[in-house]
């Protein structure tokens, strides 16, 4: 009920500007001078939108889906203002509101590209990540499927197309090994799922070795990382978390998998991935990986209280705070501070798209246990 109730409110807004862009509220509600453009732009983005609902993952819908909520972001929206403001430069000068125009950009690009701003969005994205990935390390529950989501976990050496080259998302690979590796020291074989489809950009209509479904280059790569061959299941169709889920659960129906899986994910987007998974009921245990908190110069600092048993070490509390000093540089914007803060409001943006189409569970995912008075290991 409460995510009908968001859905109605965003949609409801939607509507709302659409029809302040298209209707003069000044000249008596009529229709502005280029009403008729208006109208047919305004009616090619409606198609747009009802598309996406319908059949979200063409190329189209997603190539539209990116230019929609460029202005949404950082860059994008400090380029609309700019273009905004060039309207208002004169042969004799430029008008106020072109100025504040002007102001507003610069803003937003120094305001996302601050070290310090990048790293507190990035540790608010990632806070229960966190606990989760400190979990995952002293896990010592048998799980019988590992699913690991790999759209974009690699990319390919077009001159030698059998050779892969790792990116900063690769780290969800090696998660995936050491889960079965760890899932292996407790007696346990569990199946590896490899959800990657085809890589984005390149002719799916004739398969060749330079577009090659993502799924067989990450399951190669198991496989010299110490997971047998027979024990990886590809999964070919799935670009994002949605489709993978959907792939999954039809393995979940047909026997081939348990509905309790280690879901490993990257940190930023781990909620999302598993209220995704959670709504079609299969029950996930996080294992996230790739956290852009653990940037160079911004590694967190783990207070651990030890128990009275000193050869155990047993975990009572674990406090994480920014062990990093202030630097002249973290008040330097940089690229890198705002690519990172780009992907924390792309993973607010998309997390507003999964929940107008009701692709979240209403009750979450199973909340991540706390790190405290954690046993010994056995």
């Amino acid at each position: 009920m409460f995510l009908n109730i968001i859905q109605l409110i965003l949609l409801g807004l939607l509507v709302y500007i659409v029809w302040n862009v298209l209707v003069d509220r000044k000249a008596g509600d009529k229709v502005k001078p280029r009403g008729y453009l208006a109208w047919v732009g305004a009616f090619i983005i409606l198609i747009f939108i009802l598309t996406a609902f319908v059949s979200p993952f063409t190329g189209s819908v997603v190539d539209f889906g990116a230019l929609f909520t460029f202005p949404l972001k950082p860059l994008g929206l400090s380029l609309f203002l700019l273009f905004l403001a060039l309207g208002g430069v004169q042969k004799g000068g430029i008008t106020k509101e072109a100025t504040n125009y002007l102001w507003s950009a610069f803003f937003i690009l120094v305001f996302f590209s601050q070290p310090l701003v990048a790293s507190w969005l990035a540790q608010q994205g990632e806070l229960e990540a966190l606990n989760a990935a400190q979990l995952a390390a002293r896990r010592n529950e048998p799980v019988g499927a590992i699913v690991l989501l790999g759209q974009s976990a690699t990319q390919l050496n077009l001159l030698e197309p059998r050779q892969l080259q790792l990116t900063d998302t690769s780290a969800r690979i090696l998660q995936a090994a050491e889960e079965y590796l760890r899932q292996r020291a407790l007696g346990s074989d569990p199946i590896v799922v490899v959800s990657a489809g085809a890589r984005p950009g390149f002719n799916t209509a004739a398969p060749t070795e330079v577009n090659l479904i993502e799924a067989r280059d990450i399951g190669r790569l198991l496989v010299r990382l110490g997971v047998p061959r027979e024990r990886i299941l590809l999964e070919p169709s799935g670009v994002d978390f949605r489709t993978s889920a959907l792939a999954v659960k039809d393995l979940v129906n047909r026997g081939q998998l348990p509905d309790r899986v280690i879901l490993v994910t990257p940190a930023l987007g781990m909620q999302r991935a598993r209220q995704t998974f959670a709504l079609l009921g299969i029950d996930t245990v996080p294992s996230p990986a790739g956290f852009l908190t653990f940037q160079s110069g911004a590694i967190p600092k783990f207070f651990v209280d030890v128990f009275p048993n000193p050869t155990c070490k047993d975990v009572s509390t674990i406090t994480i705070r920014d062990l990093r000093q202030l630097r002249v540089a973290d008040f330097i914007s940089n690229a890198d501070s705002l690519f990172i803060s780009t992907r924390v409001v792309n993973e607010f943006w998309t997390s507003v798209y999964y929940l107008l189409r009701g692709w979240l569970a209403s009750g979450g995912a199973e909340p991540v246990q706390q790190v405290r008075n954690l046993p010994c290991p056995s």
